[in-house]
């Protein structure tokens, strides 16, 4: 049997609803009742009993099975008691099954169904049947006037001052969401519609009105049920009688639907739409307030500016949306990180604030300092949240941050000015890799400033023709022959100088950059080394670095390939380097690198020793050359530990396959051991310092591998 959603005494006639899904069901049944019906929702089996019971002025009824709806149609239509009634469909289609209109269908509503397309479908077709049963043309007026409050969500309600006595009009009941036992009472109405939390101010605004300073923006209240779900706008007009008695109507309307489209249009203007944290145009606003308040009261102020260190190759590594779920997990620990006088900005200004302000860039207010060292606290605190290894998609990621901190008024006496500060200081703790975080100091603004320069100019410096590369040699230590060299770029720029390869390479690998600087070095590398050609039978390979964005861009084997075919170089003759950095990388990074050996290239574990060290490496990557680590190298003829250690790799190495090769020789003591422990190859400064492409052919020309092997005795 059906259930009856309102009493029957409230409202005039009822629609039938027969949806399977109980939550549409219910849904179409508010709209009806709306409109002053009274929804009763039936199963299709139980249909046409209820149906003749309740005797419907309208059916709702669900399409999306079609051969059931449309044997309830036609069995309906065989009753006398619906044979005229209206049948509104709903449908998940965009038109209407096939032989519905036989079977009776009046008209349908697409899903999602649209609340006031609805009402508007079921308004016309009840004025429809009213006008054929002949009502008067008073009634259906009314009925017009009834359909058209109920759709914009208005009505109307009085109030006798005198006996506190209140009267609802046609349809307010809905519109205010009574149910049975109607409000007769002002102080019942205001229990029964209006939050408790709005009272007073409602109550304020009634007396205002009896006063004849009634609000002309109307007064918003909250609906009891729903808290700040559903509001209505109450606007209070009064007259008077002939005896002199206040007569005070109030007509209500739903503005639920206006407080959203501000609240989305407040959190679209203020609100990060990823993080749901305060955006920069939010966060300077509250950053100012806390400067102005400084003044009332003298309390520091600090700003604390976070720009994520690694977050870059996770987005490139893994995709957006897991770069999306990291900045989401950034934030909320910095949510976590920040506690008392520094606590997170909610809807309501606090104390202080977290903010995304774009990319991966996110800044703390904080207020009421007693002393800097509480902003390095925080601070502290922040990187060891950021610290903590993040679980995203499955797969462990770690990344860091780098913070500048500014502190008003000491640091700048406007919110550009402290910004600006704390933007300096976090430039300098990126450049600085030894301190967790600076704080800012006029002479930082250099620092800012070259950085901001440097990316600038380094994203046009290989078509100005300001890059280039220098060659450092690579020595067998069992032959004395050259055996190859290891390109490295250089950038000399008009108005930085020649910028040192440690300053403007992170520069570069914090955005794609790298990409083309390290597209442009592999090209130069393969075409120099094509040109050893013409000086000997069998020249030495060429080693090119390359980054981990590089190669988790996924376009290296193109990149590798173009040079290769450009400069017609053997394949044979050049070999990658990378860092062990990479094995956090995951198969899908080594996967290209396997493709690349497949075609002759070689591969070389750059900095073997630096951090990463592990002999799996060995075994996961498809390396031919192990590159010992300078720090590996440089103790080994005065820390007998260091060369047990170097001599135990190499042994390793050899029974793997593996050549070794020592970076950083720069001592004869440190070369007759590593020749003494049979380590393969070496470079360094006691060898050969890093040189131009001219002097390199220069070089080879004039090398005598026996005067060499005689010099390192």
């Amino acid at each position: 049997m059906g259930v009856r959603e309102a009493d029957e005494n409230q409202l005039s006639g009822s629609a039938l609803v027969v949806v399977p899904n109980t939550a549409l069901a219910r849904a179409l049944g508010r709209v009806a009742e709306g409109l002053g019906l009274v929804p009763v929702i039936a199963l299709a089996a139980d249909a046409i009993d209820v149906a003749l019971q309740e005797k419907p002025r309208i059916v709702l009824l669900d399409l999306d099975d079609p051969e059931p709806a449309l044997t309830l149609c036609r069995g309906l239509r065989a009753e006398p008691v619906t044979a005229q009634v209206p049948i509104v469909g709903v449908t998940s289609s965009p038109q209407l099954p096939r032989g519905a209109r036989a079977a009776g269908v009046t008209d349908f509503v697409t899903k999602p169904v649209d609340r006031e397309t609805l009402a508007t479908r079921i308004a016309f077709h009840l004025d429809s049947t009213d006008t054929d049963a002949g009502g008067s043309e008073v009634d259906r007026r009314l009925l017009r006037l009834e359909t058209a409050q109920a759709l914009a969500g208005i009505g109307y309600w009085e109030w006798d001052v005198e006996t506190d006595e209140v009267r609802l009009g046609p349809g307010t009941a809905a519109v205010l969401r009574l149910r049975d036992p109607l409000p007769t009472q002002l102080s019942e109405l205001l229990v029964a519609c209006v939050h408790l939390g709005d009272h007073p101010r409602f109550t304020a605004g009634l007396r205002d009105a009896l006063a004849g300073e009634p609000s002309a923006d109307g007064l918003l209240s909250r609906h009891p049920a729903s808290d700040s779900e559903y509001y209505l706008k109450h606007f209070v007009s009064v007259s008077r009688s002939q005896i002199g008695a206040p007569l005070v109507t109030i007509t209500v309307r739903d503005v639920t639907n206006e407080r959203r489209a501000e609240e989305s249009a407040r959190r679209i203007a203020f609100y990060d739409g990823l993080t749901g944290l305060p955006n920069r145009r939010l966060f300077e606003k509250r950053l100012a307030g806390a400067m102005r308040r400084f003044e009332a009261q003298p309390e520091a102020v600090g700003l604390l500016f976070i720009d994520l260190d690694g977050f870059k190759g996770v987005n490139d590594r893994m995709g957006h949306a897991a770069g999306d779920e990291l900045l989401r997990a950034v934030g909320q620990r910095l949510l976590e990180s920040v506690r008392g006088g520094d606590e997170v900005s909610r809807v309501a200004p606090p104390q202080g604030s977290v903010s995304r302000f774009g990319g991966d860039e996110f800044a703390v207010l904080l207020t009421g300092l007693r002393q800097t060292e509480d902003a390095a606290e925080c601070a502290r605190r922040i990187r060891g949240k950021l610290a903590a290894p993040f679980e995203i998609e499955g797969t462990e990621v770690r990344i860091g941050g780098s913070i500048g901190i500014a502190i008003h008024p000491r640091d700048g006496a406007t919110t550009a000015a402290l910004l600006h500060a704390a933007d300096a200081a976090m430039y300098a703790a990126k450049s600085d890799r030894t301190v967790e975080f600076c704080f800012y100091r006029a002479d930082l603004d250099a620092v800012g400033s070259r950085h901001r320069l440097m990316v600038e100019q380094l994203s046009g410096a290989a078509e100005r023709g300001e890059l280039s590369i220098v060659l450092q040699p690579k020595f067998d230590l069992a032959t004395g022959h050259i055996s190859g060299a290891e390109a490295l770029a250089r950038w000399s720029n008009p108005l930085l100088g020649a910028v040192h390869p440690a300053d403007f390479i992170p520069v570069a690998e914090e955005s794609d950059l790298i990409l083309k600087i390290g597209g442009w070095v592999l090209e130069a590398a393969c075409q120099e080394a094509t040109r050893w050609n013409q000086q000997m039978i069998d020249p030495p390979s060429v080693a090119v670095n390359v980054s981990r964005v590089q190669l988790v861009s996924g376009d290296l084997e193109r990149v590798v390939y173009d040079a290769l075919m450009r400069s017609k170089l053997d394949p044979k003759r050049l070999e990658l380097e990378i860092t062990e950095s990479l094995m956090i990388e995951g198969e899908n990074a080594i996967a290209p690198l396997r493709d690349l050996c497949a075609i002759g290239l070689t591969l070389a574990l750059d900095d073997f020793g630096s951090g990463y060290s592990t002999l799996a490496s060995l075994v996961r990557f498809p390396v031919n050359t192990v590159k010992l680590d300078r720090a590996l190298v440089r103790d080994i003829d005065s820390n007998p530990d260091a060369a047990r250690v170097v001599r135990a790799v190499i042994r390793m190495a050899h029974e793997m396959g593996r050549r070794v090769v020592a970076e950083g020789v720069d001592n004869p003591a440190a070369l007759r051991l590593l020749r003494e422990a049979e380590c393969d190859e070496a470079q360094g400064f006691l060898l050969a310092k890093p040189i131009s492409c001219e002097e390199f052919r220069a070089l080879l020309a004039s090398w005598r591998p026996i005067e060499a092997l005689a010099s390192w005795r």
